[in-house]
């Protein structure tokens, strides 16, 4: 089913997929930092440590990662009631 991603499909390096997931994260953190709010930003880092360093490798070891995955699923909603709730005031 991945297969044919990028990294999977060795069209781009894994020193070229960490380089971009640093820097558009990084990228992202701070516009939502400077732009929206610091919860909002920490939320969303939360988030990205939470799938890529928690369920992406449990995927591989067990069933459980699903429900370690539905941390970082349900998250968006909450970043954007962070965010929503900081316009208003």
């Amino acid at each position: 089913r991945t297969s044919a991603r990028p990294l999977p499909s060795q069209r781009i390096s894994q020193t070229e997929a960490i380089a971009f997931t640093v820097i558009s994260g990084m990228l992202g953190f701070g516009i939502l930092i400077s732009k929206v709010n610091v919860i909002s930003a920490f939320l969303t880092f939360a988030s990205m440590l939470l799938y890529g360093f928690m369920y992406t490798p449990m995927k591989k070891i067990s069933s459980f990662s699903v429900f370690i995955g539905a941390i970082p699923g349900a998250l968006p909603p909450l970043i954007g009631y962070a965010a929503a709730v900081e316009m208003v005031r």
